[in-house]
């Protein structure tokens, strides 16, 4: 492939969620954007006469995360970071439990999610990166303070979904149909 300028990138997105109950929604204002982070993990494989030198690197595993800097600190995004809390939608407010007991399965939490960059039309899905089945489950810190704005940070980590094709068990970047 020749080196095109046009491939240069800047710019934020937006991360749509879709929780199999409600249409697929933005989550709202960033601020601090999103960042998207595959990390793939591997066994050197070795044997005596190479000594530590690999001859082979097996795949153990992966692990796809989207930190996303949340400016609207609602209390259904405080669910999203929190999927564990007991969340009740009124007609007029809505409020958020927090705690429960040990060995709770976020699984039954999963969102899909999608990054889409704000630069390309609603209807162009050649960068997006999708997640299939979505968790939250890193610490939660919201700031109260006078000088600073609220802002919810949320990392959302992929979940193993077998129901994908090899491959593509976490997510895929980009359409599902090309041509």
């Amino acid at each position: 492939m020749a080196k095109t300028q046009s491939n240069l990138r800047i710019g934020d997105a937006e991360l749509w969620i879709n929780n199999g109950v409600d249409a697929e929604f933005v989550i709202g204002h960033t601020k601090g954007g999103i960042e998207f982070s595959f990390e793939r993990d591997f066994e050197d494989l070795t044997h005596d006469q190479g000594g530590e030198t690999p001859v082979e690197m097996a795949l153990k595993g992966n692990n796809l995360t989207f930190k996303a800097m949340v400016a609207e600190a609602t209390t259904y995004n405080l669910n999203l970071a929190i999927p564990e809390g007991k969340f009740n939608d009124g007609s007029i407010s809505e409020s958020l439990g927090l705690g429960t007991d040990s060995g709770y399965l976020l699984r039954q939490n999963a969102v899909q999610m999608r990054l889409h960059p704000r630069n390309k039309a609603a209807s162009d899905y050649t960068e997006d990166i999708y997640i299939w089945k979505a968790v939250s489950s890193e610490s939660v810190e919201l700031g109260y303070k006078i000088d600073e704005q609220r802002i919810l940070e949320i990392t959302f980590r992929a979940l193993y979904d077998d129901q994908q094709p090899d491959g593509q068990r976490l997510g895929r970047v980009g359409p599902q149909a090309i041509s």
